[in-house]
Protein backbone atom coordinates (compact mmCIF):
# COMPACT_ATOMS: atom_id res chain seq x y z
CA UNK A 1 0.00 0.00 0.00
CA UNK A 2 1.40 3.40 -0.97
CA UNK A 3 1.70 6.35 1.38
CA UNK A 4 -1.25 8.05 -0.29
CA UNK A 5 -3.42 4.94 -0.08
CA UNK A 6 -2.60 4.60 3.62
CA UNK A 7 -3.63 8.18 4.40
CA UNK A 8 -6.82 7.81 2.34
CA UNK A 9 -7.63 4.65 4.28
CA UNK A 10 -7.05 6.39 7.62
CA UNK A 11 -9.21 9.34 6.50
CA UNK A 12 -12.09 7.05 5.59
CA UNK A 13 -11.79 5.29 8.93
CA UNK A 14 -12.64 8.63 10.58
CA UNK A 15 -16.07 8.64 8.92
CA UNK A 16 -17.86 9.47 5.69
CA UNK A 17 -18.00 13.17 6.59
CA UNK A 18 -14.19 13.36 6.53
CA UNK A 19 -13.56 14.89 3.12
CA UNK A 20 -10.13 15.96 1.93
CA UNK A 21 -11.08 19.52 2.84
CA UNK A 22 -12.08 18.55 6.38
CA UNK A 23 -8.85 16.60 6.83
CA UNK A 24 -6.83 19.59 5.64
CA UNK A 25 -8.62 21.85 8.13
CA UNK A 26 -7.94 19.39 10.97
CA UNK A 27 -4.26 19.09 10.03
CA UNK A 28 -3.92 22.87 9.90
CA UNK A 29 -5.43 23.20 13.38
CA UNK A 30 -2.95 20.56 14.54
CA UNK A 31 -0.01 22.67 13.40
CA UNK A 32 0.66 21.68 9.77
CA UNK A 33 0.74 24.35 7.05
CA UNK A 34 -1.35 22.42 4.50
CA UNK A 35 -4.53 22.82 2.45
CA UNK A 36 -6.96 20.64 0.52
CA UNK A 37 -4.66 20.58 -2.53
CA UNK A 38 -1.88 19.18 -0.33
CA UNK A 39 -4.15 16.37 0.88
CA UNK A 40 -5.25 15.59 -2.67
CA UNK A 41 -1.65 15.47 -3.88
CA UNK A 42 -0.63 13.17 -1.02
CA UNK A 43 -3.57 10.78 -1.46
CA UNK A 44 -2.92 10.41 -5.19
CA UNK A 45 0.83 9.98 -4.60
CA UNK A 46 1.67 13.12 -6.58
CA UNK A 47 3.45 14.46 -3.48
CA UNK A 48 6.90 12.94 -3.86
CA UNK A 49 8.83 14.86 -1.23
CA UNK A 50 9.06 13.55 2.35
CA UNK A 51 6.75 14.97 5.00
CA UNK A 52 7.97 17.78 7.21
CA UNK A 53 8.11 17.10 10.93
CA UNK A 54 5.11 19.29 11.80
CA UNK A 55 3.11 17.47 9.13
CA UNK A 56 4.00 14.12 10.69
CA UNK A 57 3.03 15.35 14.14
CA UNK A 58 -0.27 16.72 12.82
CA UNK A 59 -1.06 13.41 11.09
CA UNK A 60 -0.38 11.54 14.34
CA UNK A 61 -2.67 13.89 16.25
CA UNK A 62 -5.57 13.85 13.77
CA UNK A 63 -5.50 10.11 13.11
CA UNK A 64 -4.82 9.39 16.82
CA UNK A 65 -1.88 7.14 16.05
CA UNK A 66 1.47 6.97 17.89
CA UNK A 67 4.43 8.70 16.29
CA UNK A 68 6.38 5.44 15.75
CA UNK A 69 3.51 4.07 13.66
CA UNK A 70 3.41 7.23 11.55
CA UNK A 71 7.16 6.97 10.94
CA UNK A 72 7.01 3.25 10.17
CA UNK A 73 4.04 3.35 7.80
CA UNK A 74 4.56 6.69 6.04
CA UNK A 75 8.33 6.79 5.74
CA UNK A 76 10.93 9.48 6.33
CA UNK A 77 10.40 13.15 6.94
CA UNK A 78 12.20 15.83 5.08
CA UNK A 79 13.68 18.34 7.51
CA UNK A 80 16.81 17.98 9.62
CA UNK A 81 17.16 15.21 12.17
CA UNK A 82 16.94 17.65 15.07
CA UNK A 83 15.39 21.06 14.44
CA UNK A 84 14.27 23.82 16.76
CA UNK A 85 10.70 25.06 16.96
CA UNK A 86 10.93 28.65 18.10
CA UNK A 87 8.41 31.13 19.46
CA UNK A 88 9.67 34.44 20.81
CA UNK A 89 13.15 33.06 21.51
CA UNK A 90 11.89 29.91 23.26
CA UNK A 91 12.63 26.51 21.82
CA UNK A 92 11.52 22.91 21.92
CA UNK A 93 13.71 20.21 20.44
CA UNK A 94 11.71 18.37 17.79
CA UNK A 95 12.82 15.03 16.40
CA UNK A 96 12.22 14.45 12.73
CA UNK A 97 14.36 11.42 11.87
CA UNK A 98 12.26 8.51 10.70
CA UNK A 99 14.76 5.68 10.85
CA UNK A 100 15.78 5.61 14.50
CA UNK A 101 15.33 3.56 17.62
CA UNK A 102 12.55 4.22 20.10
CA UNK A 103 12.88 3.92 23.86
CA UNK A 104 9.99 3.36 26.24
CA UNK A 105 10.12 6.10 28.90
CA UNK A 106 7.80 6.14 31.93
CA UNK A 107 4.98 8.67 32.12
CA UNK A 108 5.23 9.90 35.69
CA UNK A 109 2.42 12.42 36.08
CA UNK A 110 0.85 15.55 34.74
CA UNK A 111 2.20 19.09 34.49
CA UNK A 112 -0.41 21.80 34.11
CA UNK A 113 0.22 24.15 31.21
CA UNK A 114 -1.83 26.63 33.23
CA UNK A 115 -2.04 27.13 36.96
CA UNK A 116 0.59 25.17 38.95
CA UNK A 117 -0.57 21.95 40.52
CA UNK A 118 1.09 18.90 42.07
CA UNK A 119 2.31 16.24 39.66
CA UNK A 120 4.61 13.25 39.30
CA UNK A 121 2.97 11.17 42.01
CA UNK A 122 1.57 8.49 39.73
CA UNK A 123 3.09 6.12 37.20
CA UNK A 124 0.78 6.28 34.17
CA UNK A 125 2.48 3.80 31.85
CA UNK A 126 5.09 4.15 29.10
CA UNK A 127 5.39 6.23 25.93
CA UNK A 128 7.99 5.83 23.13
CA UNK A 129 10.72 8.47 22.93
CA UNK A 130 13.20 8.90 20.04
CA UNK A 131 16.34 7.04 21.02
CA UNK A 132 18.49 9.87 19.63
CA UNK A 133 17.28 12.10 22.46
CA UNK A 134 17.67 9.70 25.39
CA UNK A 135 21.35 10.08 26.07
CA UNK A 136 23.37 9.02 29.06
CA UNK A 137 21.44 7.82 32.08
CA UNK A 138 17.96 6.82 30.85
CA UNK A 139 16.65 7.21 34.39
CA UNK A 140 17.08 10.98 33.99
CA UNK A 141 14.20 11.06 31.48
CA UNK A 142 10.47 10.93 32.08
CA UNK A 143 7.33 11.83 30.20
CA UNK A 144 4.86 14.26 31.72
CA UNK A 145 1.38 14.93 30.35
CA UNK A 146 0.52 18.54 29.63
CA UNK A 147 -2.72 19.86 31.11
CA UNK A 148 -4.29 23.06 29.80
CA UNK A 149 -3.54 25.52 27.00
CA UNK A 150 -1.10 28.07 28.43
CA UNK A 151 1.74 26.77 26.21
CA UNK A 152 -0.29 26.54 23.00
CA UNK A 153 1.98 29.13 21.36
CA UNK A 154 4.71 26.49 21.38
CA UNK A 155 2.36 23.81 20.04
CA UNK A 156 2.08 22.15 23.47
CA UNK A 157 -1.53 21.10 23.80
CA UNK A 158 -3.64 19.56 26.50
CA UNK A 159 -2.82 15.85 26.73
CA UNK A 160 0.57 16.02 24.98
CA UNK A 161 3.31 13.76 26.35
CA UNK A 162 6.35 15.94 27.04
CA UNK A 163 9.77 14.30 27.23
CA UNK A 164 11.59 15.84 30.20
CA UNK A 165 15.27 15.63 31.08
CA UNK A 166 15.47 15.87 34.87
CA UNK A 167 17.82 18.72 35.73
CA UNK A 168 17.95 21.65 38.14
CA UNK A 169 19.27 24.33 35.78
CA UNK A 170 17.95 25.93 32.62
CA UNK A 171 18.85 28.70 30.17
CA UNK A 172 16.73 31.71 29.32
CA UNK A 173 14.10 30.58 26.80
CA UNK A 174 14.08 26.90 27.79
CA UNK A 175 10.71 25.24 28.27
CA UNK A 176 10.80 23.71 31.72
CA UNK A 177 8.86 21.82 34.32
CA UNK A 178 9.10 23.85 37.51
CA UNK A 179 7.87 23.44 41.07
CA UNK A 180 6.39 26.69 42.35
CA UNK A 181 6.52 27.13 46.11
CA UNK A 182 3.08 26.70 47.62
CA UNK A 183 1.43 25.85 44.29
CA UNK A 184 3.01 22.79 42.73
CA UNK A 185 4.27 21.80 39.31
CA UNK A 186 3.76 23.66 36.05
CA UNK A 187 5.10 23.75 32.48
CA UNK A 188 6.32 27.20 31.41
CA UNK A 189 9.10 29.05 29.59
CA UNK A 190 12.02 29.95 31.86
CA UNK A 191 12.97 33.61 31.63
CA UNK A 192 15.71 35.72 33.21
CA UNK A 193 15.12 39.49 33.08
CA UNK A 194 17.57 41.83 34.79
CA UNK A 195 18.89 38.86 36.73
CA UNK A 196 15.45 37.87 38.02
CA UNK A 197 14.20 34.40 37.01
CA UNK A 198 10.53 33.96 36.15
CA UNK A 199 8.10 31.62 34.42
CA UNK A 200 6.22 32.71 31.33
CA UNK A 201 3.21 31.26 29.48
CA UNK A 202 3.10 30.98 25.69
CA UNK A 203 -0.52 32.06 25.43
CA UNK A 204 -1.45 35.77 25.56
CA UNK A 205 -4.82 34.85 27.04
CA UNK A 206 -3.11 33.72 30.26
CA UNK A 207 -2.16 36.27 32.89
CA UNK A 208 1.49 36.32 34.03
CA UNK A 209 2.19 34.14 37.04
CA UNK A 210 2.82 36.05 40.27
CA UNK A 211 6.49 36.03 41.23
CA UNK A 212 7.03 33.22 43.72
CA UNK A 213 10.07 31.12 44.57
CA UNK A 214 10.38 28.11 42.27
CA UNK A 215 12.87 25.44 41.35
CA UNK A 216 13.55 23.78 38.02
CA UNK A 217 12.57 20.11 37.92
CA UNK A 218 13.52 19.40 34.32
CA UNK A 219 13.77 20.68 30.76
CA UNK A 220 11.23 19.75 28.08
CA UNK A 221 13.17 18.50 25.05
CA UNK A 222 10.44 16.93 22.91
CA UNK A 223 6.74 16.38 22.81
CA UNK A 224 4.77 13.47 21.44
CA UNK A 225 1.11 13.34 20.54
Amino acid sequence: MTRGEKIKEWRRELGREWTQEKLAEALKKAGADVDRNWVAAVETDRMRKPFLSLEVQALARVFKKPMPQIFDELGAVGDSSASMVREGGSALLEVTAAMQSWVNVPIMGRAPAGEPREAFENFLGYYPAPGALVRGDAKRYIFVKAVGESMIGLQIRDGDNMLVHLQEEAADGDVVIAHVEGDGVTCKTFRVKKGVPSLEAANPAHKPLPLKPFRIVGKVIWRGG
